[in-house]
């Protein structure tokens, strides 16, 4: 096993109103266990705001979980992030040569007057010209600064790369290219991925295993060949949300009834079952666990059997 969190718990400290009165925290994850094997590529998706970034955050060390355990088969520098926004994450008073090699650099991988030529290498292999090692960030289109990033990423040839909704801020026809460009990486490098995303048309495209977050918890976890057989009434509303490209094909939308709960203030049994239209008594009670199903799934609902295929 390349990677596994074993009950991850991370909570943020909020103010209580404008004038204190004390703290309260956001629950950001609660008891999440995840294993990530050598070379696989396990897609992690979500709503926004749901705790998918800080689990890609505590999965390289960003940051540290308040209880639980982060294993980790390798050094730091194998554990590498690709962030959402390319251009943020790229300082923009550094050349991209600088850009690109500084991993290797702090890692004391190679000798600075060897850095440009170092740079060129990794910028060609992410399909850039390796002349653009003497330019700025602000000289490049989002698609050019996401591969700067997936430059930067792979320099320290790293077993582990999170990419953390890499390609949400991107056009659909650079969404593809950058997409073929991070499989092209994992076969040459045979690197795990933990993909990030809240579009489930590019994880079923990218990922073998999948699994679902919502508020914080793992509601299902199941092989990629399954997503379109869900078993928690959450996927199933996500899954009715892709649109299909052929207009022959028709399905029901699932309106999620009622407002999302706060992560403040997490609602008493199942954190879903404010907006589930199968919910029963025994789900306003007591939380469902995460547990195994039929075809080594895994689901966090007493109700699966409710659950219809998508498609």
């Amino acid at each position: 096993m390349l990677l596994e969190l074993k009950n991850i718990v991370k909570r943020f400290p909020v103010k209580r109103g404008f004038f204190g009165g004390g703290r309260d925290f956001v629950h950001a994850l609660s008891d999440v266990s995840l294993f990530i094997k050598e070379g696989e590529t396990l897609g992690l998706v979500g709503e926004s705001g749901c705790g998918k970034s800080t689990l890609g955050r505590i999965a390289v060390g960003l940051y540290k979980p308040d209880s639980g355990t982060v294993v980790f088969g390798g050094s730091s520098k194998e554990r590498q992030i690709v962030f959402q926004d390319p251009y943020s994450s790229l300082n923009p008073r550094m050349c991209v040569g600088n850009i690109v090699t500084e991993p290797l650099i702090i890692n004391k991988l190679i000798k600075k007057n060897e850095r440009f030529k170092k740079a060129g290498e990794l910028l060609k292999e992410a399909g850039l010209n390796e002349e653009f090692a003497q330019r700025y960030p602000h000289e490049f289109s989002g698609g050019q600064r996401q591969r700067i990033c997936i430059a930067r990423a792979i320099s320290t040839r790293p077993r582990l790369i999170v990419a953390d909704e890499p390609v949400s801020s991107l056009d659909v026809a650079v969404q593809a290219d950058i997409l073929e460009l991070l499989k092209d990486l994992q076969a040459r490098y045979k690197m795990a991925y933990l993909f990030i995303s809240h579009d489930l048309r590019v994880i079923s495209k990218l990922c073998s295993r999948v699994a679902v977050m919502y508020l914080g918890k793992i509601v299902e976890l199941m092989d990629a060949k399954f997503i379109k057989e869900p078993l928690h009434p959450y996927t199933e509303a996500l899954l009715s949300a892709v649109p299909l490209p052929d207009p022959k094909i028709k399905k029901k939308r699932i309106i999620l009834e009622g407002d999302v709960p706060s992560p403040i203030d997490l609602p008493k049994g199942c954190a879903f079952n404010p907006r589930c239209r199968y919910k029963e008594d025994v789900c306003m009670k007591d939380a469902p666990v995460l547990e195994s199903k039929a075809d080594k799934r895994q689901a966090a609902c007493y109700f699966t059997q409710k659950v219809r295929n998508i498609l």
